[in-house]
């Protein structure tokens, strides 16, 4: 039996055919969405069009990354310009919906997503999700039976019981050092 010879780059091309497959059931799918939603041809090509932009800007943008350091640091700066860009978004939404935006208009929410963490257990992710769900079964049954007005110092009171008890929160882990 004679043993065939394949060349070690043969695979290239389905590697490629490989990453084409997600770009082309997106903009399947998309222009399907799009047309059972009644938009136009033309809509249709221009809101698909979207979907080209990282593949067309891809060559214009390499050459800022490597203007940096590091790919990481690269990375790092880009997770904050888009979470600021969606902090933006946010924010202008909010403005659209009240009509009205100050500093102060995500304070209570800072805090009581802080006082999640921290019923939860700081660094413990199941317990800040544990902490968040708390916190809202507290505020939504205080609201419920007792006044709208003092449902945050519910939360709060009870963040602070539960930290005289346990200290590390429901689900932390208390540090021990090594000597």
């Amino acid at each position: 039996m004679a043993e065939s010879t394949r060349h070690p780059w043969r695979w290239i091309p389905t590697l490629y055919f490989g990453q084409g497959i997600p770009y082309v059931v997106v903009m399947t799918l998309s222009v399907i969405v799009y047309k059972n939603l009644g938009l136009s041809n033309a809509d249709i090509a221009l809101y698909t069009s979207w979907l080209y932009l990282p593949w067309v800007i891809k060559p214009l943008w390499s050459p800022v990354v490597d203007m940096f350091k590091t790919k990481r640091l690269w990375i790092l700066s880009l997770q904050l310009v888009i979470g600021a860009a969606l902090a933006a978004v946010a924010g202008l939404l909010f403005l659209l919906y009240y009509g009205v935006i100050d500093f102060f208009i995500g304070f209570i929410a800072g805090v009581k997503a802080f006082t999640a963490a921290v019923l939860g257990g700081i660094g413990s992710l199941p317990g800040a999700v544990l902490g968040g769900l708390a916190i809202g079964l507290i505020e939504t049954f205080w609201s419920a039976y007792f006044s709208v007005q003092y449902k945050d110092v519910a939360a709060f009171s009870v963040l602070i019981i539960v930290l005289i008890f346990m200290p590390t929160g429901l689900l932390g882990r208390a540090d021990v050092e090594k000597v």
